[in-house]
């Protein structure tokens, strides 16, 4: 079990180690229950029996569900990075990641190992930058159009130009680091995982 599915497990065990003391202390400071205690008894532990298995099955269908959208998740995050390498041809196309944001806003790379989403937020920290670069970029290419023929507009033009080299570049080094990333053995176990958990 996870470690929150033990600490809820544990608050269950302890309320009923709570509730089964008070009525043991009831039995010993009142003599004249002891009298109805085997009648008590059975009724008693069945009761206590039902509780504890229901909290059990209760608790496990929850981490299963979880597990479920966990591996969702993973497998969603995968296809969303697998679909930008042919996006990142130098052109400043938009790359999108509405996965990964819908992932934090819902806490969902929560359940990812520590080691992997360090590394999964810095590589969707360089691909947010080159989404805002290319922006920029593309601003840039368009300003020079606006320009009246001259020496300003072949100066924009030469400055969109000197962009464009340099975007041509760090989209490569992305391109090459997004497809080095997904071959990791991290995301194998995760789509054997996705699919076991998903069929």
């Amino acid at each position: 079990m996870r470690k929150w599915l033990q600490e809820h497990y544990i608050y269950y065990i302890f309320g009923i180690m709570v509730l089964c003391t008070l009525i043991a202390l009831s039995f010993a400071f009142f003599p004249e229950l002891r009298p109805y205690w085997p009648e008590f008894l059975p009724g008693f532990a069945a009761t206590i029996l039902g509780v504890v298995m229901g909290a059990s099955l209760t608790l496990l269908q929850m981490e299963g569900q979880r597990r479920e959208l966990h591996a969702k998740f993973l497998l969603d995050v995968f296809n969303e990075l697998n679909r930008m390498p042919e996006l990142l041809t130098g052109r400043g196309n938009f790359l999108d990641t509405d996965i990964w944001d819908s992932g934090i806003s819902s806490g969902s790379i929560l359940g990812i190992d520590s080691n992997e989403l360090g590394e999964l937020s810095s590589l969707y920290q360089q691909i947010e930058n080159n989404v805002y670069e290319a922006k920029i970029c593309r601003q840039a290419g368009e300003f020079p159009k606006r320009l009246p023929k001259g020496t300003h507009q072949e100066y924009a033009q030469k400055h969109w130009s000197g962009l464009s080299d340099v975007m041509r570049r760090r989209e490569e080094r992305l391109r090459k680091r997004i497809e080095t990333y997904l071959k990791k053995d991290f995301w194998d176990k995760t789509r054997a995982r996705g699919h076991h958990a998903l069929n």
